[in-house]
């Protein structure tokens, strides 16, 4: 399902009002997987990914994933918008870093138009 996404947090550091009003909001669809990726205890490691399928070589990641989400809120039948908190990997100097991050997301509907074929944005 296609989500428009906006990221709550930059470098663990929450963003406040007029950052988050001049943030870019990313678009894409929205998988919630069981990565196995260095396992070695058979545990559940679960990410969110935001990905662009139409990408060259295939889907590709639009911002980093999220590890370990959890919902925070839900959709409801007046507010579709969904909040998920976890954490996400960046690679520094010392190593892998970890920082907090919550992502609120909106579900987009596509709509066709008779007269168009190109499906379009609502």
């Amino acid at each position: 399902m296609l989500f428009r996404l906006m990221c709550l947090y930059q470098n663990g550091v929450a963003l406040g009002t007029e950052e988050l009003l001049t943030l870019p909001h990313y678009t894409g669809y929205l998988v919630l997987e069981d990565w196995a990726h260095r396992n070695r205890f058979s545990s559940f490691n679960w990410r969110a990914r935001l990905l662009d399928l139409k990408a060259q070589g295939g889907p590709r990641d639009i911002v980093p994933p999220l590890y370990n989400p959890h919902p925070v809120k839900m959709p409801d039948m007046q507010d579709a918008q969904m909040t998920l908190h976890g954490y996400e990997r960046q690679v520094a100097e010392d190593g892998l870093v970890a920082h907090i991050q919550y992502w609120v997301l909106l579900p987009l509907r596509l709509k066709e138009r008779i007269d168009q074929q190109n499906p379009i944005l609502v």
